[in-house]
């Protein structure tokens, strides 16, 4: 639309008439999108979104509301906004907590008795303990004193308080010390490539640390990509919002998108031992042959109560799986426990079980779980094809899940990969089970000078990419990368040709170098930058060390002997200079640990 203040006073009046029609007959319509809890994806809550009828001139919602501001009807407009987006969620019985954006200028002049707002949750019978209210730091808060004391009333009265799009506008950080709010929305400015950003990542975490001791939650808004979901989780925090998670729609969503929620599980649980995973879940239920009877089925779902579903094996070998409550339907009716009891099993089982084998999380696995996922579903699970046990989806998610949080408390917050404590965890484990490994430690030369001359967020690119660089080109399931912090990375390899992909890295890492230099650097094959004395220097461009080990876990008794052996590699490695692989024949400490 045109800017309103340049036409005539016919035209300003025309717009001004469909404003007021619009206000009136409430010519509205609301889109909710869901707000997605990680830590329990089931509780989904919604943000209420206006929409401008299509048929009219304006665009969008901004336009309309700031039309409304010229026109001075901002609290008529917020009015009809609010019953539209309370009448629907009403009508859908919408189960989850629904988010109002509500100006300062309507919350403060409405803060009496006869709230406006209330008068709506009234009107439509929702409970005030259901209802957000989002405060846009996009609006002025002139007055923090009398918006504090609105907000106040309106928390008496039951409501949350969320602050919306919070480093959009220019009050920052006073807006939230002042209003204490229950939720804080990060403006999607800041979510946007945030794996790319190290400066986005630090504004990040700085809030979610600031959010902790203000017992205050944080919404992540905006998340469109797998990455920027990747690092808000792993930043561990617990709420987010976008197109990825779930699209505004004019019928809320019930359940959130499975192929996002679980990728991440999926993947690591790929990359542990699936065995141990499914261990954790697995319930030793009581089976039944093919050829038992409905009553047998029956007796032993009266005698435990806390029996869901009972296998039926022809032989050792899962076939079907009958659940509790269809067999106790029958047994209820006196006329059918008569006809029924005698009939076999198989008549009534599940002839389509989900069965996972212990030692094989593969992509068949990932087909269930996300035809799945949201449901308190039992498996089969087994071992080279003959029955264990059975397992829970709601259980198995929720091991994935305390795994997720376990992950993310020891991962490098730059890289998002596994930092020392999950290393030390895997060596261990290698050396208790006496698994043959090779562990490389990447070290980058001159990295400090680069650092010094390029400054820390080019640097901490340069680390990123090394990441994902080790990342792509070592084997998933069965090598490991992990971030030790600056410069220096280690890859736990199980792999046989972990000295071919070793190689690989270096011609790689040797061809994409310089593209992290200036052209002039390239040139001069080096830059000039401090010493440790304060005078220039010249150094060569960065080159990459990797020192590798064959741990003998017969003589390394912990992950320390394993990291001192691989940092005397790499130091060799180091000694060497450029990019260097450098194999050392130390296996473990002891001074007789060589080995040809």
């Amino acid at each position: 639309m045109e800017n309103i203040r340049l036409l005539n006073a016919e035209g300003k009046k025309d717009i001004e008439n469909q404003l007021i029609s619009i206000i009136t007959n409430k010519r509205l319509t609301v889109d909710f999108q869901p707000i997605i809890n990680f830590s329990d994806p089931q509780l989904l809550s919604y943000e209420a979104l206006i929409r401008p009828p299509k048929e009219s001139q304006f665009k969008g919602p901004e336009e309309l509301f700031r039309t409304a501001s010229i026109f001075n009807c901002i609290e008529a407009l917020e009015k009809a906004c609010l019953e539209v987006c309370c009448e629907n969620y009403q009508k859908q019985k919408i189960d989850g907590m629904l988010f109002l954006n509500v100006s300062p200028l309507t919350l403060v002049n409405n803060s009496t008795d006869s709230s406006i707002v209330e008068n709506i949750l009234e009107k439509f019978d929702i409970p005030h303990d259901r209802v957000v209210i989002e405060l846009s730091e996009k609006y002025p808060l002139e007055d923090y004193e009398v918006v504090a004391t609105a907000v106040n009333y309106y928390r008496h009265q039951g409501f949350q308080i969320a602050i919306d799009d919070l480093g959009s506008g220019y009050s920052g950080l006073r807006v939230w010390s002042e209003l204490v709010p229950d939720y804080v929305k990060i403006d999607q400015y800041f979510i946007r490539e945030i794996h790319k950003s190290p400066i986005k990542r630090e504004f990040v975490r700085s809030i979610h640390e600031i959010s902790k001791s203000l017992n205050c939650a944080v919404v992540a808004e905006g998340i469109e990509t797998q990455e920027e979901l990747s690092v808000v989780r792993s930043m561990g925090i617990l709420h987010g919002q976008g197109f990825l998670l779930g699209k505004p729609s004019n019928i809320a969503v019930t359940k959130p998108p499975p192929s996002v929620l679980i990728s991440k599980e999926i993947s690591q649980a790929q990359s542990l031992d699936a065995g141990i995973l499914l261990n954790e879940v697995l319930i030793k239920n009581p089976s039944l042959n093919n050829d038992a009877r409905l009553a047998d089925a029956a007796d032993l779902f009266f005698k435990n109560k806390q029996l869901i579903a009972i296998p039926i094996l022809n032989g050792n070998k899962p076939i079907g799986l009958l659940m509790r409550e269809q067999v106790l339907e029958i047994f209820l009716e006196q006329y059918d426990r008569e006809f029924e009891s005698d009939q076999c099993v198989t008549l009534f089982m599940n002839n389509n079980p989900i069965i996972i084998e212990k030692n094989n999380i593969d992509s068949a696995f990932r087909k269930m779980l996300l035809n799945v996922a949201h449901n308190e579903c039992d498996f089969i699970i087994t071992e080279q094809g003959a029955y264990l046990g059975i397992g829970q989806v709601k259980k198995l998610f929720a091991q994935l899940n305390e795994q997720n949080i376990q992950d993310a408390k020891h991962s490098n917050p730059l890289t998002l990969l596994p930092g020392n404590v999950i290393i030390d965890e895997w060596i261990n484990m290698l050396l208790q089970t006496d698994a043959s490994f090779h562990v490389a430690y990447f070290d980058l030369n001159y990295f400090k000078p680069y650092n010094d001359k390029y400054g820390y967020s080019r640097g901490d690119q340069l680390i990123i990419w090394l990441g994902d660089l080790l990342t792509q080109h070592t084997h998933k399931n069965t090598d490991r990368v992990g971030h030790i912090g600056g410069d220096d990375f280690v890859v736990i390899f199980q792999s046989d040709d972990w000295k071919l992909k070793c190689e690989h890295i270096l011609k790689i890492f040797e061809e994409k170098i310089h593209n992290y230099f200036d052209d002039e650097d390239v040139k001069a094959k080096g830059i000039y930058s401090l010493d440790r004395r304060s005078k220039a220097e010249f150094f060569p461009l960065m080159g990459l060390s990797i020192g590798v080990v064959n741990p003998d876990s017969s003589r390394c008794n912990s992950h320390h002997d394993v990291s001192q052996i691989a940092t005397e590699a790499k130091h060799e490695a180091k000694l060497i200079g450029g990019s260097t692989l450098y194999v050392s024949r130390r296996r473990s400490p002891s001074k007789d640990s060589f080995s040809d």
